[in-house]
């Protein structure tokens, strides 16, 4: 039997790679209104372009271009800081980036990192005319080339348009920029028309996802972006999570090419000869008195003699280097000494723009001088003249510097098996490989050191069908040749056979006894947790997702008789509302489909049970009454139920004994219980998916357990966590799905001031222009002081607001403020969950 089994993994896990791209498949895929470190201006709402950017200097700066940014121990941190550096300083993206502003601020920032930028185009969209604009209409064969360059960055606008039918005309009405990162795949199945983007987008999902479009002609009428031509020239984005119901359309494509030589290239230590005869050992590092005291030398190092074993000083210039430009070059100067005090005479390139030149010097006792020439493709030697009693002579240096790459990532048995060799030529010390699972970091495996020529072979288990991706030296500890070519990427597997032990990439718990409770996310792929809810007060034993609006979180106690909704929108959580209440305890939750086929038949599931004092019950709430599922006798589930239950996929119910020694696992089959595993421990809340149930201890763990080999593994082990009660996964949720809020708007507002009373008479109207009703809110009223500052003068209750209802408020204060701007702000403390949370203001100006 074992080795059926192994055959069939072999195969399970063999594919033909056809053409395609994936080593950037793991460029970092931030959302632009994610609020860690303190979110960007104005939410984040228009920042796609820097969030769009960054992915990609990021993932250039982990692989050979290390100056972009600061690099820390905390990346999102380091990604945080660029995006809002970039948006405010660079890009001024408060209210959106044009395709000028992206290349124009991108090239201003590369530049004062040090690097030279070269920038093409394709598109109808303005750009600056040092970017090489290729053609007026974008062309998928062209990105696809743009992408694969190891030294590229390729930003892909999208217009959203609004689709006349009676006139066949696309009326562009919005704009957005994606990252586009590989090409050739959709999800695990090859797909030659397919481009794979990031989306900093929130509606494409909070977490790490790849996705998959693909470029369709559009086949008749007329485009409006704001000039009208004909639309046939143009492509529509199949596959992208589209904004409300507008059609997305390729404008423009940017593709940024790093030029690839800098400073930090000629950082190391390298075998020299010179005159063919003279040899030794050179070393070059940065020289950290050139940042601090503006010296003219940014290099610095030695050089070993191998005709006499002596080691004499080095120190030199290049013409790139970390603080953006040679300081000779930067300030124009010429000197000798380059002490601004003295006279000035430095000795400047001829050939300035040549970022591969290097000038040093060696302090033989008669000084020499070598002008070299890095080599710009590999990066691993260098070739010049270097004068002796003023005669050149020729010379050549070559990198005495590891070089690790990934070889031979190959299916052996159920394991995935592959070589991290170094073709270097000095040892590579020990260092980490990153294992990657459809973009995702799943794993790390520590090698110790490995000599020239020479390689190790590692493997990891075979999960299936997907993208792997494997990254030699991952950590960063090792100094390379060459830091771009430490990826290998393969699909793996094959379509016509079901996963084995499918990636949920994120699992969601809480522990009940805490108070008051939290939810928490356990990344199954990075193994990092942390806390997405708090209530106010009052524990949490079960809790569910909506499985069609993910935004949604019920959550029950078991010491409670109510079922709670709480609603996650623009960036928070809004307060927990009562949604249902039952005549006893409420214990467990969870949804289920009727048809499966049928979205319109889901519904909410709640249970009732008191262990092993009598038969337990399960209710479907249907018009907002509770009706008789299923009742569970003891008889069935050897005398105990706690409560637990869940649904699959086709709706079949699965019951948990719950914490008792031993417990059992029981699916329901012709109406009665089948006990289809037993554990040695309590089994509490569990979720069954993929053919996998993950369930908790009712203690410091959870289990994964796959059905189709009765296998069970701990996924998750805390011991600070001392009563995990539920578990589950959450959807993304199908694009289409609206959540129908209120949205409070101020409409029109004025102010008069009676004298003689001394009183000031404040009359707004307030509408609920949104699709649902409003509850009763406050309305804030400011004063608008110097710089914008706003002082809070009054507030006033708003009763409930129906969807279209408008009212009309007086509210009076007791000072005169004819002399000041007035600001009124509908839910002015902000406890309304609306639609928009960007319009509920209005200014009473004041003439000056």
């Amino acid at each position: 039997m074992k080795l059926k089994i192994a055959i069939l993994l072999a195969f399970l896990c063999i594919l033909p790679v056809n053409a395609q791209y994936l080593d950037k498949i793991n460029t970092p895929d931030y959302t632009q209104t994610d609020t860690s470190y303190g979110g960007f201006e104005g939410g984040g709402a228009n920042y796609c372009c820097p969030v769009a950017v960054s992915n990609s200097l990021m993932w250039l700066d982990d692989n050979g271009f290390d100056n972009i940014v600061d690099d820390t121990s905390d990346r999102k941190k380091d990604q945080h800081d660029l995006i809002d550096k970039l948006g405010r300083h660079y890009m001024d993206s408060i209210d959106g980036t044009s395709a000028y502003d992206l290349i124009a601020g991108l090239k201003k920032y590369l530049n004062e990192r040090g690097y030279d930028v070269n920038f093409y185009a394709q598109g109808w969209r303005d750009v600056p005319e040092y970017c090489v604009k290729l053609s007026n209409n974008v062309d998928p064969s062209w990105i696809k080339n743009a992408v694969k360059k190891s030294n590229s960055g390729v930003l892909l606008n999208v217009g959203w348009y609004k689709y006349y039918a009676n006139n066949d005309t696309y009326v562009r009405k919005g704009g957005h920029w994606v990252t586009v990162v590989g090409y050739g795949i959709n999800g695990s199945n090859l797909c030659e028309d397919c481009l794979i983007i990031h989306d900093p987008a929130p509606r494409a999902g909070e977490d790490f996802q790849n996705q998959y479009i693909t470029l369709e002609k559009i086949t008749s009428g007329r485009i409006r972006h704001p000039n009208e031509k004909d639309a046939t020239s143009f492509y529509k984005i199949e596959g992208m999570v589209n904004k409300r119901d507008y059609i997305p359309i390729a404008d423009t494509v940017v593709e940024f090419d790093i030029v690839s030589i800098h400073e930090l290239d000629f950082l190391g230590k390298y075998e020299m000869i010179h005159d063919g005869k003279w040899k030794g050992i050179l070393t070059l590092k940065h020289n950290p008195s050139f940042d601090n005291d503006a010296i003219c030398d940014n290099i610095k190092g030695s050089y070993k003699a191998s005709w006499n074993c002596k080691s004499y000083e080095v120190y030199g210039r290049t013409l790139k280097t970390t603080l953006g430009d040679n300081f000779c070059n930067l300030y124009n100067i010429e000197s000798t000494d380059c002490n601004l005090d003295v006279t000035l005479n430095c000795n400047r390139f001829d050939d300035r723009n040549a970022s591969n030149k290097i000038q040093f010097y060696i302090e033989f006792p008669e000084r020499q001088r070598f002008d070299g020439y890095l080599f710009t493709w590999t990066k691993d030697a260098m070739a010049g003249i270097t004068w002796w009693h003023k005669k050149p002579f020729g010379f050549y240096a070559t990198k005495k510097m590891p070089d690790l790459i990934v070889k031979d990532l190959e299916v052996n048995g159920s394991y995935v098996e592959f070589k991290v060799a170094n073709v270097g030529k000095d040892v590579a010390n020990a260092s980490k490989v990153y294992v990657y699972v459809d973009g995702r970091l799943i794993d790390t495996k520590a090698i110790g050191e490995i000599a020239p020529n020479s390689y190790v072979v590692e493997r990891f288990e075979c999960l299936g069908k997907h993208v792997y991706t494997v990254k030699a030296d991952g950590g960063k500890e090792v100094d390379e040749i060459n830091e771009g070519n430490n990826y290998k990427s393969k699909i793996l597997g094959v379509s016509n056979l079901p996963l084995i032990n499918p990636i949920h990439s994120s699992i969601y718990f809480t522990s009940a006894k805490e108070n008051p409770g939290s939810i928490y996310e356990y990344n199954n792929l990075t193994k990092k947790e942390k806390k997405i809810f708090t209530r106010e007060r009052g524990q949490i034993y079960s809790f569910a997702f909506h499985p069609e609006i993910p935004e949604k979180l019920y959550f029950v106690n078991a010491n409670d008789n109510k079922i709670y909704l709480t609603l996650y929108t623009n960036n928070r959580w809004y307060p927990e509302q009562v949604v249902f209440s039952h005549s006893t305890y409420v214990r467990d939750i969870a949804f289920k489909f009727d048809d499966p086929n049928d979205p319109s038949t889901l519904h909410l599931y709640f249970s009732e049970a008191c262990g092993a004092c009598g038969n337990g019950k399960i209710y479907k709430i249907e018009n907002n009454q509770a009706k008789l599922y299923y009742e569970v006798k003891l008889s069935d589930v050897d005398g105990f139920w706690a409560g637990d239950f869940a649904f699959d996929e086709e709706g079949n119910l699965y019951l948990s004994s719950g914490n008792r020694v031993p417990a059992s696992i029981y699916k329901v089959v012709n109406g009665v219980p089948t006990k289809i595993y037993t554990a040695n421990d309590p089994i509490d809340g569990f979720v069954v998916k993929d053919n996998v149930i993950y369930y908790a201890n009712h203690r410091d763990k959870i289990y994964k357990l796959d059905l189709s080999n009765m296998q069970r593994s701990v996924v998750y082990s805390n011991s600070s966590k001392t009563w995990i009660s539920d578990v589950t996964l959450r959807s993304k949720g199908p694009t289409t799905v609206t959540i129908s809020l209120p949205d409070l708007m101020i409409e029109d507002a004025n102010r008069s001031y009676d004298a003689k009373k001394k009183i000031t008479t404040f009359t707004y109207r307030i509408k609920n222009v949104g699709s649902s009703k409003a509850a009763q809110s406050v309305t804030y009223i400011y004063k608008v002081g110097m710089g914008g500052k706003l002082s809070l003068i009054k507030t006033d209750m708003v009763p409930s607001l129906n969807a279209g209802e408008i009212k009309t408020r007086v509210v009076s204060y007791n000072e005169d403020v004819s002399y000041a701007d007035i600001k009124i702000c509908a839910d002015g403390n902000n406890k309304i969950a609306e639609s928009n949370e960007t319009n509920n203001c209005y200014t009473i100006y004041h003439l000056y």
